[in-house]
């Protein structure tokens, strides 16, 4: 019975690799050029020893990705497909930690419906699990681990903190840290650690205590486990400000911004299948404020775009 259910997990991972392998061996349906920035940097730390903390002229992504990608160029030789394949695996491996989580959680019928869901996942997502790294792909399965280290604070706010409660506290920040550096999509992640840590103290003066103590740790190990970052911003000549580390939009905008997402919301549920492509949002945004959306050409093949244009229009 356990045997089985450790290779739900593994199953999962092994269908999300199949369904996704046409578009990996496709890649040029939907190349594009953040695509091939990540390509370059891969094979800039694999052939001519550039060690980049962040993408190039960013400093919010991380690049473990492309070093994984650029040990791969170091044995196979440089290839798309080869750069490809590293973004899907990270992309399967969360699949099966959803589905361990799900089961674990929710019972066997969940885990099986989480698996299916993930495995398919949405075309959206299936644009960035199948190409060069990006850090979309792996963004999810941090916020899993994350979701799986409640579980853990819950445990350990009311542990007395001796070396097991505290090595837990620092693998959850080693966690919280390295995922900081990876994306800034993981901050919503970061939040609800903090918050169910809070949470589950229960405001008891003497669990609050231990919170703090374990919470200590968690911030040190944070620290280490963004320690890339870290150096990043001490060694910088010009950390750049066109690229800051994490900043929000002027009001106006956010506002400006927040409307037009509402508006366009009709665009992804009355059938026009422009706002579903790859780069539907700018199909969405421009239904939204009443223009016409511009040609499908630049996203795909012609000849694909001209069918789906048809299709529309008819």
């Amino acid at each position: 019975m356990r045997a089985r259910e450790g290779a739900r997990p593994l199953y999962a991972t092994l269908l999300a690799v199949v369904l996704h392998l046409p578009f990996v061996l496709r890649y040029d349906l939907h190349f594009q050029p953040d695509f091939a920035i990540s390509m370059l940097m891969s094979r800039a730390i694999a052939l001519e020893g550039d060690r980049p903390i962040f993408f190039w002229a960013q400093a919010y992504l991380g690049t473990y990705g492309c070093y994984l990608t650029a040990l791969l160029f170091r044995l196979f030789g440089v290839s798309v497909i080869l750069a490809c394949l590293v973004s899907l695996l990270i992309w399967a491996c969360g699949v099966g930690l959803a589905t361990a989580l799900a089961a674990r959680l929710l019972g066997r019928g969940g885990a099986w419906w989480a698996a299916v869901a993930a495995a398919v996942a949405s075309p959206y997502a299936n644009h960035y699990v199948t190409q060069p790294y990006t850090s979309y792909e792996t963004a999810p399965v941090l916020s899993i681990l994350a979701i799986a280290g409640l579980a853990w604070a819950e445990r350990l706010v009311d542990r007395p903190l001796g070396a097991r409660a505290a090595a837990g506290w620092i693998v959850l920040g080693l966690l919280l840290g390295f995922g900081w550096w990876t994306t800034r999509l993981f901050l919503p992640s970061l939040v609800a650690v903090a918050l169910a840590i809070l949470l589950c103290s229960g405001w008891r003066r003497v669990v609050v205590r231990r919170a703090a103590l374990g919470m200590g740790l968690l911030l040190a190990a944070a620290l280490l486990g963004g320690s890339p970052e870290l150096i990043y911003r001490v060694s910088a000549q010009q950390p750049g400000e066109d690229a800051p580390s994490f900043g929000l939009a002027p009001r106006a905008e956010i506002s400006t911004n927040f409307r037009q997402a509402v508006a366009s919301l009709p665009a992804y549920f009355d059938g026009d299948s422009r706002a579903r492509l790859p780069e539907g949002v700018s199909f969405a945004e421009a239904l939204a404020i009443g223009t016409d959306p511009v040609p499908t050409d630049g996203v795909m093949p012609h000849v694909l775009a001209v069918v789906v244009n048809a299709v529309v229009r008819a």
